[in-house]
């Protein structure tokens, strides 16, 4: 990543804000690339990237990668005197949701040169208000996945076959019943879906 393009650490420092982060760097190696090279001030961790700190709990561990046992893991989050205690919400929101969010929360936004993949949670945790509503993407090698609401589709090259399924993730949360011949209409929106946004971004090598 270039050392200029924006990020949530030299926005919220443009503010006032001192910065700092723990944890692995995945976007270029030194000496070109840093952290402190991309607004933060301190940096304490990894740069090499590829360190697993956790054993992720998963739903089925048998069955990793764009299944919901390899991407959906606990979050936690804590605001003495301005979130509630002890609330319990299955909301799916993805890492790429913070940055809007903590920007929202500082007073600022992102730059509009460069705007953001995700959507700021702040409204729904801070004031009740409505659930962000969007479609979530995934991919990796070989693997697809798009989720609307509480479907989801899932594409997976199976010994050169594509396979595709289709889910619904607030019945089926082990991802064990294919609606894809049952739904075929809904299996077709977010298939066109996940190709369009798929479609803009860099292919796999």
């Amino acid at each position: 990543m270039s050392p200029g393009h924006p990020t949530l650490a030299s926005l919220l420092g443009a503010t006032g804000y001192e910065t700092a982060m723990c944890g692995k760097w995945h976007c270029g190696f030194l000496p070109d690339f840093s952290p402190t090279k991309s607004g933060w001030q301190e940096f304490f961790g990894n740069f090499a990237g590829g360190v697993d700190y956790f054993s992720h709990v998963s739903i089925d561990s048998a069955r990793p990668d764009l299944y919901e046992g390899g991407i959906r893991v606990p979050q936690i989050v804590r605001w003495p005197g301005v979130i509630g205690q002890r609330q319990v919400t299955g909301v799916p929101m993805v890492a790429y949701d913070w940055f809007p969010t903590l920007l929202e929360l500082a007073g600022t936004r992102p730059d509009p040169a460069h705007p953001t993949d995700g959507v700021s949670f702040a409204p729904y945790l801070l004031r009740g208000g409505d659930v962000p509503q969007r479609d979530l993407f995934w991919r990796m090698r070989g693997q697809g996945a798009l989720r609307r609401g509480d479907y989801k589709y899932h594409s997976a090259l199976n010994g050169g076959t594509v396979v595709e399924s289709l889910f619904n993730i607030a019945d089926d949360q082990r991802e064990m019943a294919n609606l894809a011949t049952r739904e075929p209409a809904v299996l077709a929106d977010l298939k066109a879906a996940w190709q369009k946004v798929n479609t803009g971004l860099i292919p796999y090598a």
